[in-house]
Order: structure tokens, then sequence, then C-alpha cells
């Protein structure tokens, strides 16, 4: 089961260079059975690449740095 989070990039993501980081910035925060969870601010960091066959840029997810600096493992995937 997964949540949707919405956050917004922060660098560019191009197809033709696709080893520089995707880092996302969480937008709102994220509450889980009414306990904060994810605050705004929090950091997604990943990494990207092209698939030829659908002509799109994958993105995943593989850490949460919190505003505090604390860091989580996460597997998450990039929708635009």
């Amino acid at each position: 089961m997964g949540y949707g989070i919405p956050a917004k990039l922060l660098n560019a993501v191009l197809s033709t260079d696709t080893a520089t980081p995707v880092i996302a910035e969480v937008s709102e925060d994220i509450f889980a059975q009414g306990t904060l969870s994810i605050p705004a601010g929090t950091q997604a960091i990943g990494g990207a690449s092209y698939d030829d066959a659908s002509r799109r840029i994958h993105t995943k997810f593989h850490t949460l740095v919190y505003p505090e600096g604390d860091q989580h493992p996460i597997q998450g995937l990039g929708l635009m």
C-alpha cells in the first residue's frame, strides 16, 4: 500500500543526463492516522532513468531527508 505525496522538483531532470540526482521537496504536511508523518520541506532524493520504449523519464526515490537532517530510506516512484 502506498500514499501520494505532493512534491515539487528542485532540480532539472534531463533525459540526456540521468546520472544527476533527482531532488524533490514535499509541499504539504503528510499525516498518517492523525500523526504528522512527513513534514512539508522534507526532501526526497532519488535518481532517474530514460525508458526508450515509452520515451519517458522514470524517477525512483530512495531517501527522505527531514528538515532536521534525519534520513530515512523509502521506495517511491515519481509520477509527472
